[in-house]
């Protein structure tokens, strides 16, 4: 869990969250685009597929060679991030070479995701945004340890397509409500920019660059032919008030359809019958009654 210094979150930094949350768009697409380059320059090169991993840890340990902070990206690597103040010229860097690494790893075929990736690239980024404000407008007393958490929340929400689980994330790492706020423009401003202008998530991305058009939950599966047409059963039984229960035993047999709809003279709905009770012995002796329906809705 991180403590926040005892500052107040003022209300110019939550419209700097806002913009914030725009520039986490761009990271965010520019980090998805960037490892479908790879995989297509490689596959392009028609590099075999056992020798792709080899390729893509010799060019992350290039970019680790200049910038060793790319081979982190867990718990320890962000904590590392947040708890130390860097200059804006070398976070800007270090952003550009996390994206170079992520690029890299998951284009090349190895194992793995942008999860943890994405929240340390946020972190960087937000701690980048407070340097260049600090540099900038030194009046405005910026929290650098608030800009990366807002930063680690909004990138992430751009990637993964999660934005209430990256606001409860940093609300239950912080528990700080008025910067939780923060967070929340951050990540909505992100989201809508990358779902608009991009259209997908980071998993659903890799659908499509693989000719499978998803773009959210609502298209996975079965779901996304569903209609109400569909739904519509058209086997259905009618039989009329007036027919006896001997006509209704001979029109159903056992193990014909299991229910019958009622209608009136008008051809209205009055009710339903369960045919397996018309066969029943207690009836027998009323077979050449009408059925009338059961009490079923």
């Amino acid at each position: 869990m991180f403590v926040l210094p005892a500052t107040r979150v003022e209300s110019h930094d939550y419209l700097l969250f806002l913009l914030l949350g725009l520039g986490a768009a761009a990271i965010a697409i520019a980090t998805m685009r960037a490892v479908t380059v790879v995989e297509n320059t490689l596959r392009q090169r028609k590099v075999p597929g056992f020798l792709r991993p080899a390729l893509g840890g010799a060019g992350v340990g290039l970019v680790a060679l200049f910038y060793p902070e790319v081979l982190g990206s867990g718990h320890g690597a962000i904590s590392y991030q947040l708890e130390r103040s860097f200059g804006f010229q070398a976070l800007a860097a270090l952003l550009f070479a996390k994206i170079a690494a992520s690029a890299l790893t998951v284009g090349s075929g190895m194992r793995g995701g942008l999860f943890s990736s994405s929240l340390f690239l946020g972190a960087i980024f937000g701690g980048a945004v407070a340097g260049g404000l600090q540099a900038l407008a030194p009046q405005l007393s910026i929290n650098p340890l608030a800009y990366a958490l807002v930063g680690m929340g909004a990138v992430a929400g751009g990637v993964v397509g999660a934005p209430v689980t990256m606001t409860l994330l940093v609300l239950e790492t912080t528990g700080n409500f008025s910067l939780t706020m923060g967070v929340m423009a951050a990540v909505i401003a992100c989201s809508v920019v990358v779902r608009q202008s991009f259209g997908y998530s980071f998993a659903t991305w890799r659908f499509h660059v693989r000719g499978l058009r998803i773009q959210g939950a609502h298209d996975i599966g079965w779901i996304a032919d569903l209609t109400v047409g569909k739904l519509m059963r058209k086997d259905f039984q009618l039989v009329p008030a007036s027919e006896t229960i001997a006509a209704l035993r001979e029109h159903f047999p056992l193990g014909g359809p299991k229910y019958a709809f009622v209608l009136n003279g008008r051809r209205a709905y009055i009710g339903t019958i369960e045919t397996v009770e018309a066969h029943s012995s207690t009836y027998d002796a009323a077979a050449e009654t009408t059925s009338g329906p059961s009490p079923h809705p």
